[in-house]
């Protein structure tokens, strides 16, 4: 099976509000440009942005809101992320950690099944965008 690691290198923060530096009060809402999808395999970078995956010809941008934040451990949470994706909208759990306060930086994951959002097909061992 192939371990696809793809990011984003485009997006921005559209809106952070933390009052009083409290996270579980707050929200922060992310604006992702998919055509800046990037993956190790060139072959599968150009495929992620076709009609079979991300269409970013269709769907330029993913929206992403960050609230309802828990307290996990020391500078540590979990929260649920909104996202609108490929014309779709769900849920999925984030976790992150309060790296630094000043400047503020924050260290996080969240797992997002693709298929959810109707983006792409199972996965296929002899698919040829995934062998190097």
């Amino acid at each position: 099976m192939y371990n696809a690691e793809g990011r984003f290198g485009s997006w921005r923060l559209t809106k952070v509000d933390i009052p009083g530096g409290d996270f579980t009060k707050g929200s922060v809402a992310i604006e992702v440009d998919l055509a800046s999808v990037s993956e190790k395999a060139e072959k599968l970078t150009a495929h992620l942005k076709t009609p079979d995956f991300f269409d970013v010809a269709k769907f330029q941008k993913a929206t992403i809101v960050i609230a309802d934040a828990k307290p996990a451990g020391e500078n540590r949470y979990t929260a649920t992320a909104s996202i609108e994706l490929h014309g779709m909208k769900g849920t999925c759990p984030v976790a992150f950690e309060v790296v630094s306060k000043k400047p503020l930086t924050i260290k996080g994951t969240a797992t997002l099944d693709r298929s959810s959002f109707g983006i792409g097909g199972p996965y296929d061992a002899a698919d040829k965008y995934c062998r190097r």
